[in-house]
C-alpha cells in the first residue's frame, strides 16, 4: 500500500467521523437490528452508529420522547371508512376528551342530584298532599278531622306524623288510637280507634260519655242504649297520674312548678274515679233492669226508682241488702200517707234522711 493511499483512507475515516458527530441522530434507524449494523460495516468499511431511543435531554437522565408526549386526559379518535372501494381511506371524527371521574366530581354530582330531589319534594306539585285516607270513624266527622290535621297545601315531606297524632287525640277526646300513614308521592292515611261509651253522664241538659276504662269524653252521634247516671255534679275524677320527672321539675323550676298544678288542676285525658265506676257497675247489676242510677257529691251514688224518687246509698255497696231495705220501707211508709219525696238517702243506716224537693 503507497503512503498516498494510506494518508486517503485516514482523511477518509477523519472525515467520516466528523460527519456523524454533526448529523443529527433523529435521522438514524431507531430500531435497526445488530447484524445489520455489523454488514452494513463490514460492506463499506465505514462504522456505523448503533441505534438508540430518541430522548429528551431536558432532565438528568433524559425522558423518551414516548413518555414525554402523554398526557393525563387523552382523547378518544374515532375514524371512519369513506368508501368500500377506496381501502384505507378514513374520516377522523373530532377527538374527544376521555373525562376521568374521580371522587370529588362524584360527590359533587351526588350533591347535585340530592339537591334537585329536594326541590322537587319540597316544591313540586306531583308531591303535593291530595286526598286524605280517613278509616275507622264512626260518629266522629271526616271534615273536622282534616281541619284539625290541617295539610292542605303542604309537601309529603313536611307532614309531621307525631304532631298530627297528638293534634288529633287533644282535640278529640273520644279518640283511644291514631295512627297516621304517610307514602309518596302524595299519599296521606289515618286511621282512627274511637273510644266505646259504656255509661252516659248526665249533667243537666249536657251528656257525657265514659268508656270501660274509665276516660270521659263528649257525646257525639248515637252510641245506643247505655247506662245513664243522673247528676247535677261532674264525675268525681281519679287522682292525676305524677310521674317522678314532674315531680323534679317542678322543684327545680317554677316552669316545672307550673306544669305540676296544670296537670293536676287540669288532667289529659280525664278518668273517673276507678271505685265509683267498678260501684255502678255492680249496683246495675242489682236493679231492675233499664233503671237509671244518680250520683251526688254530697250523698254518693243512688238510682231513680219508677216513681222518680231519686235513692242514695253512698259511695260504696257496703251493707246494701239493708239499705235497700230500709229505702223500701221508708218508701212504703211515704205512699201511705201520700207524700212523694224528692230524695232519700240511707248512706248511714242508723241516720237517713229525705228531702221532699230537690
Amino acid at each position: 500500500m503507497t503512503a498516498n493511499q494510506d494518508t486517503k483512507t485516514r482523511a477518509d475515516e477523519l472525515r467520516h467521523r466528523r460527519y456523524e458527530q454533526t448529523t443529527p441522530r433523529m435521522t438514524v434507524p431507531a430500531a435497526r437490528p445488530a447484524r445489520t449494523n455489523r454488514a452494513a460495516s463490514q460492506a463499506t468499511g465505514v462504522p456505523v452508529a448503533m441505534a438508540r431511543p430518541v430522548v429528551v435531554r431536558n432532565t438528568t437522565f433524559g425522558t423518551p420522547i414516548h413518555r414525554q408526549a402523554a398526557t393525563p386526559n387523552p382523547r378518544r379518535q374515532y375514524y371512519v371508512a369513506l368508501s368500500t372501494a377506496a381501502p384505507g381511506a378514513e374520516l377522523r371524527l373530532p377527538a374527544m376528551p376521555v373525562i376521568h371521574w374521580g371522587w370529588r366530581a362524584l360527590s359533587g354530582a351526588m350533591v347535585f342530584a340530592l339537591l334537585v330531589l329536594v326541590g322537587s319534594l319540597l316544591w313540586s306539585p306531583f308531591f303535593m298532599v291530595g286526598t286524605i285516607h280517613i278509616e275507622g270513624i264512626n260518629r266522629l266527622d271526616a271534615g273536622e278531622i282534616e281541619a284539625i290535621a290541617d295539610l292542605e297545601n303542604l309537601s309529603i315531606v313536611e307532614v309531621n306524623a307525631k304532631l298530627v297524632r297528638d293534634d288529633l287525640t287533644k282535640t278529640f277526646p273520644g279518640i283511644e288510637k291514631v295512627v297516621v300513614s304517610v307514602g309518596l308521592p302524595n299519599a296521606v292515611g289515618i286511621t282512627i280507634t274511637e273510644r266505646q261509651p259504656a255509661i252516659a253522664w248526665r249533667l243537666g241538659e249536657e251528656t257525657l260519655w265514659i268508656d270501660a276504662e274509665g276516660v270521659i269524653f263528649p257525646a257525639q252521634g248515637d252510641a245506643g242504649p247505655l247506662l245513664t247516671i243522673h247528676s247535677q255534679d261532674n264525675p268525681p275524677l281519679a287522682a292525676p297520674v305524677v310521674t317522678p320527672e314532674m315531680e323534679k321539675a317542678a322543684e327545680e323550676t317554677e316552669i316545672g312548678k307550673a306544669v305540676l298544678a296544670a296537670a293536676l288542676a287540669n288532667p289529659d285525658p280525664k278518668i273517673i274515679d276507678p271505685a265509683l265506676l267498678v260501684t255502678a257497675q255492680k249496683l246495675v247489676a242489682l236493679l231492675p233492669e233499664g233503671t237509671a242510677l244518680a250520683y251526688s257529691q254530697s250523698d254518693g251514688l243512688g238510682w231513680q226508682d219508677p216513681n222518680g224518687m231519686f235513692v242514695y246509698i253512698g259511695s260504696s255497696l257496703e251493707d246494701f241488702d239493708a239499705k235497700f231495705a230500709m229505702y223500701q220501707q221508708i218508701a212504703t211508709e211515704m205512699s201511705n200517707r201520700g207524700l212523694q219525696p224528692a230524695l232519700i238517702s240511707v248512706e248511714y243506716l242508723n241516720n237517713p234522711y229525705l228531702k221532699m224537693e230537690q
